[in-house]
């Protein structure tokens, strides 16, 4: 018997790894693109900065709008997954309840019937995961590109050479000096950038 599996589970839709997109040189060329210059401050002695992505995840817009699409794209295929094992499911329950009346023939011919609806639904729940894997993977790509993108610009006009990440969740920097914190203004800089893309 086929039941009806969870597709999406909340704020977990996107599963963002930080370490591997918040990095800049300022050696790589700038974007062009008419986006809002980041403001420029005093460069660190060491030219090593770091952002916190929990806090850039929780307030940039542009996140939180993919989120909220994934997640209606997610809700919408759960729907159509639930009522399609619904319905399966209440096929079966007929099938067992009339089995007994049924010739030899009838029951067989509904048993075929009913394994090829089960083979349909599990391929399309199939289909439905790889959907929204992919989803979920251009979102990612979206967001890799605009953070990587405005950061290459932000370490030019500051002279960094690194824009590094932290994370509670990510025991890889076990220590950051606050001073070093450019969160706010790189946060302000990307929302700023994306509030002018959608005017």
């Amino acid at each position: 018997m086929i039941s009806g599996q969870r597709i999406i589970s909340g704020r977990g839709i996107m599963t963002m790894s930080f370490l591997a997109i918040i990095m800049a040189s300022c050696n790589q060329p700038a974007p062009s693109g008419g986006n809002p210059a980041p403001e420029q401050v005093p460069p660190a002695a060491d030219a090593i900065v770091y952002v916190n992505s929990d806090t850039l995840l929780a307030k940039y817009q542009f996140f939180k709008d993919l989120q909220a699409e994934l997640e209606k794209q997610g809700k919408s295929l759960e729907s159509q997954v639930s009522s399609r094992t619904g319905n399966f499911q209440k096929q079966v329950s007929n099938y067992q309840q009339n089995a007994a009346t049924m010739t030899p023939g009838e029951r067989q011919s509904t048993e075929q019937n009913l394994g090829k609806a089960q083979q349909e639904l599990q391929a399309f729940q199939q289909k439905v995961s790889q959907d929204l894997m992919k989803a979920e993977q251009d979102a990612n790509d979206k967001l890799h590109s605009k953070v990587q993108a405005f950061l290459q610009e932000y370490a030019g006009l500051n002279d960094y050479k690194f824009v590094l990440t932290y994370s509670r969740s990510n025991n890889a920097v076990l220590f950051a000096d606050s001073t070093l914190d450019v969160t706010d203004e790189v946060l302000n800089g990307l929302n700023a950038a994306y509030a002018k893309e959608k005017k």
